[in-house]
């Protein structure tokens, strides 16, 4: 997962560039950029409901009753211009601001985490979907585990292991005396 690399790495991993925000058919569904090259996500499924309080929330007014988005069946034949005026107002405001002013807004939408806000946010944490482990090196690390709960406990995670740390074992276990393994080694079927 790219939260993972950001845990370790503390660097955040890029979005990919949209070219155009916005989906054919609802304008209030996809990523929008802010002035500071953050993105919001926008999901509202039924763009004739949450259009007009979106509208307010952005400062455009005028959107409402624009001939072209004045009524659902023209807001989704246009779907595309409306998105390109929500990127329009979007990409005048930083992220941050975006965030406060859509604190009261109707529809669903989402800050987009980058993957080191994601390692790091509240609600993953109390959720225990970031777990630590330890290294081969008996460091201590944090992974991402599988959000799947089947006991509604998140798993524990151990490391994985080193290349063929359990060679010898496994052969053991198979029957094989040390001194086959050693000839396997040296005859390099096995390392």
């Amino acid at each position: 997962m790219s939260f993972d690399i950001a845990l370790v790495t503390g660097q955040p991993w890029e979005w990919p560039s949209i070219e155009s925000p916005g989906m054919p058919t609802n304008p209030l569904v996809g990523a929008f950029l802010t002035s500071d090259d953050r993105y919001l996500v926008l999901n509202m499924m039924q763009p004739g409901r949450y259009w007009a309080d979106f509208c307010r929330h952005v400062g455009r007014e005028d959107l409402v009753t624009d001939p072209r988005f004045d009524t659902v069946e023209k807001l989704m034949a246009n779907a595309l211009d409306a998105a390109a005026e929500i990127q329009k107002e979007i990409r005048q405001r930083p992220y941050a601001e975006w965030r406060e002013r859509f604190g009261t807004l109707e529809g669903q939408w989402s800050p987009a985490l980058n993957s080191v806000e994601v390692g790091r946010d509240e609600q993953v944490r109390a959720a225990g979907m970031i777990r630590p482990v330890i290294d081969a090196g008996g460091v201590e690390r944090e992974l991402a585990v599988n959000p799947v709960q089947f006991d509604e406990q998140p798993p524990d995670v151990v490391r994985a292991p080193q290349f063929a740390e359990h060679t010898d074992e496994v052969l053991r276990e198979l029957g094989i005396s040390d001194d086959k393994i050693l000839q396997l080694k040296i005859d390099g079927a096995v390392t």
